[in-house]
């Protein structure tokens, strides 16, 4: 595929928000993606989805968790938001151990790791 097509598949993926897709694209054509003058085709929020992709790449954080790691932290957001403490607080208590993980951490909203800090210290 030629590369004008993958960056104009890039930033339509970026604006309507198909991270994942996006995701899949710009790791296949990183090489390509990453060179100064196809960067600068891409759109801003484009270069940005790019930019955190590199920052994982280099933490070694991209890949660490699961699908089953990454719904599971959803939920937690998700029921915290929607104020289903107890839920929250079982799944909390029954997935400590990846909760605890750092790379855990950035998935989680704030308000659902201020509410995990304050179960953690009442256990």
């Amino acid at each position: 595929m030629k590369v004008e097509s993958v960056i104009r598949l890039v930033n339509i993926m970026v604006a309507e928000k198909n991270f994942p897709n996006a995701r899949k694209m710009i790791l296949k054509e990183w090489n390509r993606l990453t060179e100064a003058q196809n960067y600068v085709l891409l759109n801003s929020n484009a270069q940005q989805f790019v930019k955190i992709i590199k920052e994982e790449l280099e933490q070694g954080t991209f890949g660490t968790l699961t699908d089953s790691d990454k719904e599971v932290l959803i939920l937690v957001n998700r029921y915290i938001r929607d104020l289903q403490f107890r839920t929250a607080r079982r799944i909390c208590e029954n997935h400590h151990s990846l909760l605890e993980r750092p790379e855990a951490q950035k998935w989680l909203t704030s308000e659902a790791r201020y509410m995990y800090e304050i179960w953690k210290k009442s256990v």
